[in-house]
């Protein structure tokens, strides 16, 4: 069975992608981020590929150890302008070391390896699209930015939190005209049999 936390996320992921029209309405940003802690093999990126299934979202894979800020820039319009969809990014934390990069830098189109300045700004045209289901994982939150935390609860009122629940309160609040942009809960994933 799944862990009831991974079940009470997949609901709220099935709320936010039946209520675009509550969104508009509201004026709020049709968009929803998650980021995932969790040892290899306890089913992160398994969970994302079911969602995207069940809600019949494309998922679009960003492999950043490989690309450079071109190939980021030419893939996420790609997946923007297929909205509503799963942008997925894996392991955040073998690519960057906080802000760092550790991944080799080897871009797809050989001009060098990606920035994490780079990644901001294709978060910010994220800005611009509705529909965009973002996922991050990682296998080590402590590794994770704090830039990048601060970015994703820019304008929410609150920091990462463990409990998604807090997404709703998020929306809330945009409701009293605070700006919404990604309000990331972290769902730890843990292999099966673990408490």
């Amino acid at each position: 069975a799944l862990m009831p936390r991974v079940c009470t996320l997949t609901a709220e992921i099935r709320e936010w992608f039946t209520s675009r029209a509550f969104y508009a309405e509201h004026l709020i940003p049709w968009r929803m981020g998650l980021l995932y802690e969790g040892a290899p093999g306890t089913g992160k990126t398994s969970h994302v590929r079911a969602v995207g299934a069940e809600l019949d979202l494309p998922v679009h894979t960003f492999d950043l150890a490989s690309m450079s800020n071109q190939d980021l820039d030419k893939a996420w319009e790609t997946m923007a302008a297929d909205a509503p969809c799963v942008a997925l990014i894996e392991d955040i934390d073998r690519v960057f070391l906080g802000d760092k990069p550790i991944a080799p830098t080897a871009g797809l189109l050989g001009s060098g390896g990606l920035t994490f300045n780079a990644l901001l700004n294709a978060l910010d045209v994220i800005e611009r699209h509705d529909g965009v289901l973002l996922v991050v994982t990682t296998n080590h939150l402590d590794n994770v930015d704090e830039a990048l935390k601060a970015y994703v609860r820019q304008g929410t009122g609150r920091g990462v939190d463990t409990a998604a629940s807090q997404y709703g309160k998020a929306a809330a609040g945009a409701l009293g005209g605070a700006r919404l942009r990604f309000s990331i809960p972290v769902l730890h994933m843990r292999a099966a049999g673990m408490q």
